[in-house]
């Protein structure tokens, strides 16, 4: 049974003709006719009798036609939501984020975007440090990233979004929040609170060494924690000092001071947005390039 044989006899139990049929199908009738012929043969019953000039339905034609309608009309569904799917315009789309990088305005511009683009794909989101992230997507419990590079990616596909400089945050009582610039050496006897990235590319405690040592100095690291809100509040509460994003410096602004080194010095934070390498959603591809887009038009591409 052919499809295109269920289209016809659908048109001829419309139009109870056949020659209207044929012409609405845009064929001949002699074809039409001979369609007809192999869908009875096929179905083992007569669908159509002849009535005057035109023709009428069986009772089991009558009951075939009923269900021929419905079966077409679902197939008909099924191509378009398949197609919708195809094109990443449909289903759902699991998002995981690092606490830094959802504190970010411009990742919360690019999920407005994609939402307003693609309404009909659900989004659901959880939170982790980078490693765990990796770990799920390759798990396939999430589909998307935006997390800090790994340094050995394996199956993953990274793409750079953005690296910036992070910014020290003091107390406003420190004695240092006074200066005008912050170098690393008046740092040396502070006790920092440094976010705990995992195994990721320049994380902040390796970045700090490096940095102190450039002077000959170790820094004192009193703790690693997992979350900058918990290093920002430790910081408000003067007990220590530490780095974050420039994007976070509206938290505690009347308690906590935002200061750029001077002279810089490379401690930076890069973000990637990831996901898995052959990855075959659509809707992922598609996240995937907008916050490319929309990242290269709001801050300088990332340095390599």
């Amino acid at each position: 049974m052919e499809l295109r044989h269920l289209r016809s006899f659908c048109a001829v139990a419309q139009e109870l003709h056949v020659t209207k049929a044929a012409k609405r199908l845009k064929m001949a009738q002699p074809a039409l006719t001979q369609q007809l012929r192999l869908l009875e043969r096929d179905l083992g019953f007569q669908l159509i009798l002849p009535n005057g000039r035109g023709i009428k339905l069986t009772q089991a034609g009558g009951f075939f036609h009923q269900e021929a309608e419905a079966l077409l009309e679902n197939l008909h569904n099924a191509c378009l939501k398949a197609s919708e799917l195809a094109r990443g315009e449909t289903g759902a789309l699991r998002i995981g984020v690092t606490e830094g990088a959802s504190f970010n305005p411009i990742l919360a511009g690019v999920f407005n975007a994609f939402r307003q683009s693609y309404s009909g794909v659900q989004l659901s989101f959880t939170q982790h440090q980078s490693p765990g992230l990796a770990s799920d997507l390759r798990n396939d419990v999430i589909d998307v990233a935006f997390m800090c590079p790994l340094p050995d990616p394996e199956d993953l596909t990274l793409n750079p979004l953005y690296k910036e400089d992070m910014l020290l945050a003091l107390s406003s009582e420190h004695p240092l929040s006074g200066q005008a610039a912050v170098s690393l050496k008046d740092l040396h006897n502070e006790p920092f609170f440094l976010i705990s990235h995992g195994n990721t590319v320049h994380s902040l405690e390796s970045a700090l060494i490096a940095a102190f040592g450039k002077w000959g100095v170790t820094p004192r690291i009193a703790q690693t924690v997992p979350e900058f809100m918990l290093a920002l509040n430790l910081v408000a509460s003067g007990i220590g000092v530490t780095f974050v994003p420039t994007y976070m410096t509206n938290i505690h602004p009347k308690r906590i001071y935002y200061k750029r080194l001077r002279p810089a010095a490379d401690i930076t934070m890069e973000t990637v947005v990831a996901v898995r390498r052959g990855e075959t959603s659509e809707a992922a591809k598609n996240l995937t390039l907008l916050a490319r887009e929309l990242f290269a038009k709001h801050v300088e591409k990332p340095r390599p």
